[in-house]
């Protein structure tokens, strides 16, 4: 199941060392489970699909696939980047019904093969486009 972050309470923002109007960043890796890839996908589009069209402060949402396995891993490293325009923001996705139904399924259908692995970033360098 996703981890979970306690960012809806002005305490817990300052706990963090987030600002209530600081941007959210995170770099999230998934493994699926053996054979799960496929199944893992198409929930985490649909997850992607709902954020972009219910949800206006959720400023990226991206998932990439790594293209080879590292030896003795069978299934893709999923790796996802996301990014909120405050932690309120990140709150309402987490609360959403998409996200909880995502984290629901996964943990019912066995999807993830490894706890995942999630960083909050924040960004110094570099650009989206031209």
């Amino acid at each position: 199941m996703p981890k979970s972050y306690d960012f809806d309470t002005a305490k817990a923002h300052q706990a963090q060392g987030l600002e209530p109007d600081e941007e959210v960043n995170l770099v999230i890796i998934l493994t699926p489970a053996k054979g799960k890839t496929a199944r893992l996908e198409e929930l985490i589009q649909r997850a992607v699909k709902y954020a972009q069209e219910n949800e206006p402060d959720v400023l990226a949402y991206h998932l990439h696939k790594e293209k080879k396995t590292k030896d003795g891993q069978e299934e893709p490293d999923f790796i996802m980047v996301e990014r909120y325009k405050n932690a309120a923001a990140f709150a309402a996705h987490q609360q959403s019904p998409t996200f909880l139904e995502l984290g629901k399924i996964m943990q019912e259908e066995g999807l993830i093969g490894k706890p995942f692995t999630v960083f909050e970033t924040s960004i110094f360098a570099g650009f989206s486009h031209r």
